[in-house]
């Protein structure tokens, strides 16, 4: 187990660049921290604008970041924004600008650089950004509001889906293939393909949902809700198995990206890895984080990283 020592409150969010030499965090103090995986090490801390940063997001190029942005309020009256940061250099990326004329530069030099940006409401409520594999797209969702399909070429706009007709949401999975999604609207779930008109009726679940994620080959979804886990066949919905071992509420549920285990944690400090057919906890942890808020697994399977109140560590699966 390796401690990351850089945030100075809880941390909220966690994500690993689709190499997985680095890893982006953020919490409660505001920051947001990119770090190098194998040395537990800062790279760069950014600064979000917010009093806590909820959800953070990788380009599947391995080259940018997304995270929501707010000007502080005492210096400009700006929209909220998602934000792209550059990993490699920890500034915001610039937008792409082809205009060489003179007037053009001149406003350019006095105003600053154009960023690549994409304009939104509240963005601090933001719980999940998940980008689709071409990375030309992204679908997020406002905490209890409505989720969202926006196309970023060649300008960031909404794109109209079935899910952007959900409302109350707390909870929202992407498939691998970037062509599935699930949303929850509390204690309802529901899953389709992205290019669907309508999708099937949803099914229920036995309590409030607070994360889902979809299996590597989409064909199952686990959920968790009050102190269990609950996995669902995504054609028809039906429970296949519950896994139960949590002591209070479950925050997080995440699969390996090879599918071969489910982690979940939430608020009694412990992590368990689950086998998805077998139903037996393979594994339980408890560092004394206290409540736990994000889990993510590495891409080449070999760690996974848990962030809660007590900080951000990195564990060995092998």
């Amino acid at each position: 187990m390796m401690p990351f020592v850089g945030h100075t409150q809880a941390v909220r969010c966690v994500a690993f660049t689709p190499d997985g030499g680095t890893l982006v965090s953020g919490g409660d103090d505001g920051k947001i921290i990119l770090w190098d995986r194998d040395a537990g090490r800062p790279e760069f801390k950014l600064r979000a604008g917010f009093k806590a940063v909820h959800t953070v997001a990788c380009h599947p190029d391995g080259k940018r970041l997304l995270a929501g942005f707010r000007y502080p309020r005492a210096v400009l009256e700006l929209h909220d924004r998602l934000r792209f940061w550059d990993l490699a250099t920890g500034k915001p990326c610039e937008a792409i600008d082809d205009d060489t004329s003179m007037w053009h530069r001149a406003e350019r030099l006095a105003a600053g650089p154009a960023l690549k940006e994409v304009l939104v409401r509240d963005a601090d409520t933001i719980r999940a950004i998940r980008f689709r594999p071409d990375g030309d797209s992204f679908v997020f969702f406002h905490l209890e509001a409505r989720p969202e399909l926006w196309r970023l070429d060649p300008d960031p706009r909404p794109v109209e889906s079935w899910f952007d007709r959900r409302f109350d949401i707390t909870a929202l999975a992407l498939s691998d293939d970037g062509d599935t999604a699930a949303v929850a609207s509390r204690d309802y779930v529901r899953v389709g393909r992205l290019d669907a008109r309508t999708v099937p009726p949803g099914y229920a679940a036995r309590g409030h949902v607070h994360s889902l994620s979809l299996s590597p080959t989409g064909d199952r979804l686990a959920g968790c809700w009050g102190d269990c886990v609950t996995v669902w066949e995504t054609a028809g919905g039906r429970a296949v198995r519950d896994f139960a071992g949590h002591a209070g509420p479950v925050e997080v549920v995440a699969y390996k990206p090879d599918g071969t285990l489910i982690a979940s944690a939430g608020l009694d400090g412990r992590v368990l890895l689950w086998e998805p057919h077998g139903g037996a906890a393979r594994a339980a942890y408890d560092w004394g984080l206290g409540p736990v808020h994000a889990l993510a697994f590495a891409p080449d399977c070999l760690t996974l990283a848990v962030a809660g109140r007590g900080g951000l560590v990195l564990i060995d699966l092998e």
